[in-house]
Parts: structure tokens; C-alpha cells; sequence
């Protein structure tokens, strides 16, 4: 801008500036998100705060009514568990790509931490135990068992 500084072009000069504060703002959270999913990261937006986590650190999710609660492994191996307002159906979708599978209306389990599979029940790494619905058992004990790939 030059001077004498105009009030209308001030004006427009401020408007700009912040679009491209909000432009690059938006960009920086995309990038983040695409990063994210090249990583096989999960992206839980928050009111203050975007949490990360690799697809492979959680262990199950539970559906809490329209709210479903994570279970998971932060970096440093402690075992931690996060609220998000979407509901178990959009993460059994968003997880469709990964070894996740619907053992019950209620959970959504990660095979790879399925340490091991009864009539009625999984055991986890974690040292839980969680019931497989009765219409679910034969479904969640071959699909366990092709992604677990017993020998002999």
C-alpha cells in the first residue's frame, strides 16, 4: 500500500490477509489429514484439539449409544481409551480397510489384538475379555481365524 493510505483499500487489504490466514489454516489441517491417512491414521477432531492414531494401536471400540469410545495403544505403550460423537457404524467403515471385525452391536475389534477366541468370547492383549454375539460366532471365528492363519 502506499501513501496517503486510503480507507477503502486498507479495508480490502485486511480482508485479503485474512483469507489466505484462513486459506492456509484449512490447507495445514488438510495436509495434516492426508498425511494421516498415508500414515493408516485415524484423525479425531476435537474441540481444542486433533488427535492421530495409527489404525494399528487400537484395540476396540465400543458403541455408547451415538457416541463410540476407543480403545488404544498411545506411542509410548500405554493403554488409553478417547470418546468421539460419531457412532460405531462410521467407524466400522472408515476401519473397513484394516482387520477390524463386528463381534457384537456394542464392538468393533481389532483381530491383530486378538490374543485368543472362545464359544462365547474374545480374549485381547489388553487382558479384556469381550462376548461375541450368538448370531456373530461363527462369522467372527472363521473370519479370526483366516486372518490369523493357524499353522497345520
Amino acid at each position: 500500500m502506499t501513501k496517503p493510505i486510503d480507507k477503502d483499500d486498507l479495508i480490502s487489504a485486511i480482508k485479503r490477509a485474512r483469507e489466505r490466514i484462513t486459506i492456509k489454516a484449512e490447507l495445514d489441517e488438510l495436509n495434516k489429514t492426508i498425511n494421516a491417512f498415508k500414515n493408516k491414521q485415524i484423525v479425531l477432531k476435537g474441540q481444542y484439539e486433533t488427535t492421530f492414531i495409527p489404525a494399528e494401536n487400537i484395540v476396540y471400540l465400543q458403541a455408547d449409544k451415538v457416541y463410540t469410545t476407543l480403545y488404544y495403544y498411545d506411542d509410548h505403550s500405554n493403554y488409553k481409551k478417547i470418546v468421539d460423537s460419531k457412532n460405531l457404524g462410521f467407524w466400522e467403515e472408515e476401519l473397513s480397510d484394516f482387520p477390524f471385525v463386528r463381534i457384537h452391536k456394542s464392538f468393533l475389534v481389532n483381530m491383530t489384538k486378538i490374543v485368543s477366541i472362545g464359544n462365547k468370547h474374545i480374549k485381547l492383549v489388553n487382558g479384556e475379555t469381550l462376548d461375541v454375539a450368538r448370531e456373530r460366532r461363527k462369522l467372527v471365528h472363521q473370519m479370526v481365524l483366516a486372518h490369523k492363519k493357524p499353522l497345520g
